[in-house]
């Protein structure tokens, strides 16, 4: 009886070191990346949602401003159509979050149709202030609506890409390339505006929505995110492959894909902050000389700031695209204070709290970067970041090392037991 408790007992250890084992394995399964999640969707599918966007099309005319998000949506349902059609098992992988978006839209038209509702987008100033849902009529006047930006009341921001923390391909801790208030940069910048607003507004919204897809990463120079960008027709949420970019870069595809969304094949060179003075001005892009020379938070006390507005330093150096009031979904906003203007005579005020002293705090990964040392924006690192940086490296290895020396212990114990309990088992039929 002694020898069959204590097998059950050695039996009951063994399993728990295995279930131990498993759970560790499959956490570190469940812990996600940030890629973009696809689903499977089957050819039946796509064509009863093709349907829908093909009896929404045939009265566009009456759709006011979702007229032309049904256009768009029209040609990627027509894609994703194509590409289960050529699949043997007639299905096609679709990011996630573009079908939820598809999907959501084609419901709220639906319900306003069956509702009677106008598709106009006015709003009371009160209804203004308090809306912070991504709704298609929150970005007006654009050849793109966004989707993964939503409308605050209590900010105005700048996108750009900035800092390469990890040195690797995309943008793993998601704060490489990002939305930001940026009121602690004391740089000086000039303002370039476009001359036709709705395709600065539509540059503005695709470099939101690159900016949080976080296979896209900073890394000075690069400009690998131009081939996958224009593989995925210009469709932020489509580009799944880890791909890098910089200040420069970055507005240069936005740009180039805010072409591509108004029906333009206008292809835009690799600008630097060096060049862009000069040759901004052949996209239709020319410098605000009545702005003058000011830091973000100079321009964000005057007002004059337009949703799409090119920020680029009067030495070369950085350069960024003014957002207006918004911002990621899902995230809190910062707080600051501000105006915009919106082209006419109305302009939307931020109103909140001063950035002080927190000032050198960075918005988004709570790093702190007002000291000597601190990431150039076009991320070179000086030596005091340099050298914090690498020691941060360092620990991830050595805990990383330790981890795995656990692990092995523990495997070899599992192998131990199992053996003794195979000599007691053996033993006992003797």
């Amino acid at each position: 009886m002694n020898k069959i408790k204590r097998i059950a007992i050695l039996f009951l250890i063994i399993s728990t070191i295995f279930n131990f084992i498993y759970s560790v394995k499959a956490s570190g399964v469940l812990v996600g990346t940030n890629n973009i999640i696809n689903i499977k969707k089957t050819k039946a599918e796509i064509i009863e949602l093709k349907q829908k966007i093909d009896n929404l099309k045939k009265n566009k005319e009456k759709l006011g401003d979702y007229s032309q998000a049904i256009i768009n949506i029209s040609a990627d349902v027509d894609n994703y159509l194509k590409d289960a059609e050529n699949n043997s098992e007639k299905t096609t992988s679709i990011p996630a979050q573009k079908w939820t978006f598809i999907t959501s839209l084609i419901t709220v038209i639906e319900e306003k149709q069956n509702s009677g509702e106008s598709f106009s987008n006015t709003q009371t100033s009160s209804e203004s202030e308090t809306n912070t849902t991504t709704v298609a009529n929150d970005f007006e006047d654009s050849y793109y609506i966004p989707q993964s930006i939503q409308k605050v009341n209590n900010g105005i921001y700048l996108v750009d890409a900035r800092h390469n923390y990890d040195g690797k391909a995309g943008d793993g801790g998601g704060d490489e390339v990002f939305i930001g208030l940026r009121e602690n940069d004391k740089k000086l910048y000039k303002v370039y505006r476009a001359t036709d607003m709705k395709l600065q507004r539509t540059m503005a919204f695709l470099a939101a929505d690159m900016s949080n897809n976080d296979n896209i990463g900073y890394v000075y120079g690069a400009d690998t995110v131009r081939e996958y960008f224009r593989k995925h027709n210009y469709n932020p949420s489509e580009v799944i492959e880890k791909c890098d970019t910089d200040c420069s870069s970055f507005v240069s595809m936005a740009m180039e894909g805010a072409f591509a969304k108004s029906g333009k094949n206008t292809k835009v060179e690799r600008l630097t902050t060096e060049s862009m003075p000069k040759n901004l001005k052949q996209y239709g892009f020319n410098v605000v000389n009545e702005m003058g020379e000011k830091t973000i938070s100079g321009f964000y006390k005057t007002g004059q700031l337009q949703i799409g507005d090119i920020l680029v330093t009067v030495t070369p150096h950085h350069t960024a695209i003014f957002l207006g009031p918004y911002y990621t979904s899902g995230k809190i906003a910062p707080s600051s204070s501000g105006a915009y203007g919106n082209g006419t005579s109305g302009g939307y005020t931020a109103e909140g709290e001063e950035i002080d002293d927190k000032q050198n705090i960075d918005e988004k990964s709570f790093r702190f970067s007002g000291l000597p040392g601190d990431v150039t924006y076009e991320g070179e690192l000086t030596p005091i970041r340099n050298f914090f940086a690498k020691i941060g490296d360092f620990i991830d290895y050595l805990l990383g090392l330790i981890f795995l020396v656990i692990k092995i212990i523990i495997i070899g114990f599992v192998n131990i037991a199992y053996n003794i309990f195979l000599s007691i088992v053996s033993l006992m039929k003797k």
